[in-house]
C-alpha cells in the first residue's frame, strides 16, 4: 500500500515547468515535512486542484510522488485516469484518499484470505486461534507432491545453514538427515530424561525415572496401557549384547549361544550352549561353588538334582554321570 500521513496538505509555491507536463513542484516553505518520505515510507498519490474550490474531475489531477527533497516533490503525472492540467502557484495539494487506496485495501484483504509471502517474514508470531482446539495447518504445495519430496524443512545455525529437521510428503521425518526412509529417522543420540505415562494405547516406551524409589533408572517397555498388561518385546540383531557399568556382561550369539560375564562375552559358546564366567547358584543367592544347589526336602519333586533315565554311553567318558533307570554310573 501507499504511504499515508495525516493532515498532509499544502499549496504550490513553484509550479511544474511546463505546467501541464513538468515532473517537479515545490510546496509552501517548510510544509514538505507534512508529507511522507518516499525513500523510507514508500511512494504515494496526491491530489492537486485549483484554489478556492473543491476537487472535481474537471479541476483536479492526481499525481504520484516518487521522491521528496525538503519541499520539492518529484511527480509522475496523470494518475488513476485523471487528465493533466495546468498546475499554477497557489494550487492546493493534499494526500487524500483516492480510489487506489481503497483498491489496495481490497487487494490486501483478498491476499490475507490466502496470503502468499515472496520475501522473508521477520520475527513472526503465528497463532491458530483462541479456541481450545484451534490449529495451524502447514501446506507445502497446492499441487501433487512427490512421495519422497521435501514438504517442510526447518533450518537454523548460521543464516539457516544447518538443517534441523525435514518432513517428506510421505510423512517421514528426519532429524540430522534430509532423506528419512522410515517414519522417524535420527542420525544421532536420542535421550529420554523423564516420563509421563499414557492412559491408553499399545506401544514401546523408552523413559527415564530420575526420582522416587527407582532413582536413576532407564526403561524400555512394551505395554498395553488400555488393558494395563505388558506385551512381548523382541530385540533383534546379528548378536544381542547387554551392558552394565559400561562393560558388556551378557551376549546372545548369532547361533543362539549365550555368554555371561565380561570375560566370556568374546567367546562363542556354540549353537544353543551357555557359558558362565562365575559361580552358578540354583535356589541360593550366594553360590560358593561353580555349581551350588539348594538343599532338597522330603517332599516329592524337590530333590536338588535329578537325572532322566536313558541309554548310557557305549564308550565311557571320564567325568560323565549317567542313569539308565536302574543303575547310576560315574565314569573315571
Amino acid at each position: 500500500m501507499d504511504a499515508i500521513k495525516n493532515f498532509a496538505y499544502s499549496t504550490v509555491a513553484t509550479a511544474p515547468s511546463p505546467a501541464t507536463t513538468g515532473t517537479s513542484l515545490v510546496l509552501a516553505s517548510g510544509e514538505g515535512a507534512l508529507f511522507p518520505q518516499p525513500s523510507t515510507d514508500g511512494e504515494f498519490n496526491i491530489v492537486v486542484w485549483i484554489t478556492g474550490a473543491n476537487p472535481l474531475s474537471a479541476n483536479a489531477e492526481i499525481v504520484r510522488v516518487t521522491a521528496r527533497s525538503t519541499d520539492t516533490l518529484t511527480i509522475t503525472r496523470e494518475q488513476e485516469g485523471t487528465t493533466a492540467r495546468t498546475i499554477i502557484v497557489g494550487d492546493q495539494v493534499m494526500l487524500a484518499p483516492t480510489k487506489k487506496v481503497f483498491d489496495d485495501i481490497e487487494t490486501l484483504k483478498a491476499n490475507l484470505a490466502s496470503p502468499v509471502f515472496t520475501t522473508q517474514i521477520t520475527t513472526p508470531v503465528i497463532v491458530g486461534g483462541t479456541a481450545v482446539n484451534s490449529k495451524i495447518t502447514h501446506k507445502s504445495t497446492t499441487g501433487v507432491g512427490t512421495t519422497d519430496g521435501i514438504a517442510h524443512q526447518f533450518t537454523g545455525g548460521n543464516n539457516g545453514a544447518t538443517v534441523i529437521a525435514t518432513m517428506l510428503n510421505n510423512g517421514n521425518v528426519g532429524i540430522g538427515t534430509t532423506s528419512p526412509a522410515v517414519r522417524l529417522e535420527v542420525t544421532d543420540v536420542i535421550r529420554s530424561s523423564g516420563y509421563t505415562f499414557p492412559t491408553s494405547g499399545v506401544g514401546i516406551d523408552m523413559y527415564y525415572v530420575a526420582g522416587g524409589g527407582e532413582t536413576g533408572t532407564g526403561y524400555l517397555t512394551s505395554y498395553n496401557y488400555t488393558t494395563a498388561a505388558p506385551k512381548d518385546l523382541l530385540l533383534s540383531g546379528l548378536t544381542v549384547a547387554f551392558s552394565a557399568n559400561v562393560l558388556t556382561q551378557m551376549k546372545l550369539g548369532a547361533n543362539g549361544g549365550l555368554s555371561l560375564g565380561s570375560s566370556y562375552v568374546g567367546t562363542d559358546p556354540g549353537a544353543g550352549n551357555m557359558i558362565i564366567s562365575g559361580n552358578v547358584g540354583i535356589g541360593t543367592k550366594a553360590p560358593t561353588a561353580v555349581l551350588h544347589l539348594k538343599a532338597g526336602t522330603a517332599t516329592a519333586s524337590t530333590a536338588p538334582i535329578k537325572l532322566t533315565a536313558g541309554t548310557v554311553n557305549t564308550t565311557s567318558e571320564a567325568g560323565a554321570i549317567e542313569f539308565d533307570g536302574t543303575n547310576f554310573f560315574f565314569s573315571i
